[in-house]
């Protein structure tokens, strides 16, 4: 079962784990937006970064390689339709790499980042313009972030289930693809099904947020250090 982790949260004594949330959701938006942006130059800058945040995460990536896989292969399909589109590989190779830096990221945020913590930022970042409007915007995105991580679980529970009946994977794809995809509904509709008698059985509400955030000054250097190196690969990507 190791390998059902990902965009799970795991409690570490990390540094990315110690952050204030809502400068590593503000870090994750900016980079996003910047490597949309960015030239060849550009994206080989960034990823050291990327690497640094997976070393100070800790990430468990060899638990993460076989469900990893699924990304990999839309990054390649990206490649191979950008080196057909423009005939350029190294083009075609930083927009598949551009995708999966993004994926590294969310799992980043993921693992570091409790559903709790998100709900919380997001409600702080959204009660200056409504408070019934954060709380129940911040509630939407805790539950569809601690459900996000069931599919996974879900296909991985029906892939190890087939395995164990020795079925051939070979055949009739199309077929069994059908039936994985409507085992799969099923499973995940009794899963939601779950969950809500479990909210229901606590009387949640979401006018009530549990937790608070602490800014503390490691934040700010985070932060500080993170917006001027994203500024600089940028400069250097725009410059001719």
């Amino acid at each position: 079962m190791a390998e059902r982790l990902i965009f799970h949260y795991h409690d570490r004594k990390t540094i990315a784990h110690s952050l204030d949330p809502r400068s590593k959701m503000f870090t994750l938006f900016v980079l996003t937006l910047s490597l949309l942006n960015l030239n060849t130059t550009g994206f080989l800058l960034m990823l050291p970064y990327l690497a640094l945040a997976l070393i100070t995460a800790r990430m468990p990536v060899r638990a993460y390689r076989k469900e990893i896989i699924f990304f990999v292969g839309f990054s390649v399909m990206i490649f191979l339709m950008r080196w057909w589109g423009s005939g350029n590989p190294i083009t075609a190779i930083t927009a598949a790499g551009r995708f999966f830096s993004v994926v590294v990221m969310g799992l980043i945020l993921s693992d570091t980042t409790s559903p709790n913590e998100m709900s919380l930022a997001i409600y702080w970042i959204l009660k200056p313009f409504s408070k019934e409007f954060a709380s129940n915007t911040a509630a939407k995105l805790n539950l569809t972030v601690s459900f996000f991580p069931v599919i996974f679980d879900a296909s991985k529970e029906i892939q190890e289930a087939r395995r164990s009946r020795h079925e051939d994977a070979r055949r009739q794809p199309l077929r069994r693809l059908v039936s994985i995809g409507r085992q799969l509904f099923d499973l995940l509709l009794d899963r939601a099904e779950e969950i809500s008698y479990a909210l229901e059985s606590r009387c949640f509400t979401p006018s009530i947020m549990h937790g608070r955030l602490d800014w503390r000054f490691r934040d700010t250097v985070y932060l500080l250090i993170s917006t001027i190196y994203i500024i600089f690969v940028l400069f250097v990507s725009i410059t001719p």
